[in-house]
């Protein structure tokens, strides 16, 4: 047995991807039911309803996220407790303390465009060399991450292990019932549309991707379609619906914004593909998500993209607006196709569980717990 910490403070500064990862893996180890002692370290605003796995043990961090004083703080609070290794999701452990860390990087998308950063996001993320060269072990979900952490931080390639994620089971629900029947479209959503999920912010390539939708709707077959963009604006990104406005094509686009869990399902399951031309992930939870609701994908060649479609996803130079188009044509043009993918998609899911992911965990953690 070993005492395993796990920082989910991240939950209450911020909903996105490292967030839904770090409740999945905590819920899918515990499932485990390991032997071992886990403890969740909450921000002292978390309300308790929020606090899983319940069975856990679970303490109350003061140190604030993403802060000039979190490595101080963090330091004090962790010398008052006793682990064996401490898992910090968000990139950044603690920099000044002896306890073994194992720290999971996402993906280096701050070192590829620095200039979307805030100056705090600036700084905290710059501590990354002193994290990666601090840690007993380096988490990444795909080999494309694994490898440009190796480029840019050499000394990470001899503790790092790539350890894959997997879909949310929301997502997986009912998927042998008709879509009509086991979730009704919502109002809100166009009768026939394509579905981009993301972040609205220059990596996702929104610009290619609109580009591509005013080709689509210039041919017959998708002039009724409409264009459902799903996610919060970021940073650079202003100008979207003034781009939509020059290609002609602003009242077929709909900027639905943040979706809750629900209505993303929601979201997926009614699209006729989701479309995902992105220069860079770290993993790419959309698309699983799309493949567990049965809806086809449409996706770029470029990151780590194509490791995790397989042959379930129609691929693309992220650059090439017309070859965008052509393959949202064709499964506009093809029945066949569409369902082809399907069924390619469902099973390549499969291939992905986050009973998996906690399994690689684990052994992770009982390497670094050693090291101690």
């Amino acid at each position: 047995m070993i005492r395993i910490g796990i920082d989910a403070r991240l939950a209450y500064h911020r909903q996105a991807g490292i967030t839904r990862y770090a409740r999945n893996l905590c819920s899918a180890l515990c499932a485990l039911e390991s032997g071992d002692r886990f403890t969740v370290f909450h921000h002292r605003r978390q309300p308790p309803a929020k606090r899983v796995p319940a069975v856990w043990r679970h303490r109350t961090l003061f140190s604030p996220v993403h802060h000039a004083w979190e490595q101080t703080g963090l330091a004090l609070e962790l010398s008052l407790g006793r682990w064996d290794v401490v898992h910090f999701p968000d990139f950044i452990g603690p920099l000044q303390t002896k306890l073994s860390t194992v720290i999971t990087v996402q993906d280096l998308a701050f070192l590829k465009w620095p200039e979307v950063l805030t100056d705090d996001a600036a700084v905290y993320y710059g501590q990354l060399p002193l994290a990666v060269r601090h840690a007993a072990a380096i988490l990444v979900p795909s080999r494309h991450t694994a490898a440009d952490l190796a480029v840019q931080f050499p000394e990470a390639a001899g503790k790092t292990t790539i350890v894959p994620y997997a879909v949310d089971p929301e997502f997986l629900t009912k998927r042998t019932e008709p879509q009509s029947t086991a979730l009704p479209k919502p109002e809100w959503l166009p009768d026939d549309y394509l579905l981009h999920v993301g972040t609205l912010e220059p990596r996702k390539n929104i610009t290619t991707l609109l580009e591509a939708f005013a080709i689509v709707r210039a041919r017959p077959e998708g002039r009724k379609l409409m264009l459902v963009l799903a996610g919060a604006s970021g940073w650079l990104q202003d100008n979207l619906e003034e781009q939509a406005a020059r290609r002609g094509i602003e009242s077929a686009c709909v900027f639905a914004g943040k979706l809750s869990d629900h209505s993303l399902v929601q979201a997926y399951r009614h699209a006729r593909c989701l479309v995902h031309p992105a220069w860079y992930e770290g993993f790419g939870f959309t698309l699983l998500e799309a493949m567990a609701s049965g809806t086809p994908v449409v996706c770029s060649n470029a990151s780590c993209l194509p490791e995790v479609a397989g042959d379930a996803a129609l691929t693309h130079d992220p650059e090439d607006p017309e070859a965008v188009a052509s393959s949202v044509l064709a499964l506009l043009n093809s029945e066949e196709l569409a369902s082809d993918l399907v069924n390619k998609g469902h099973k390549r899911v499969l291939e992905f569980s986050w009973d998996k992911t906690a399994r690689q965990t684990l052994n992770v953690y009982r390497a670094a717990a050693r090291q101690t």
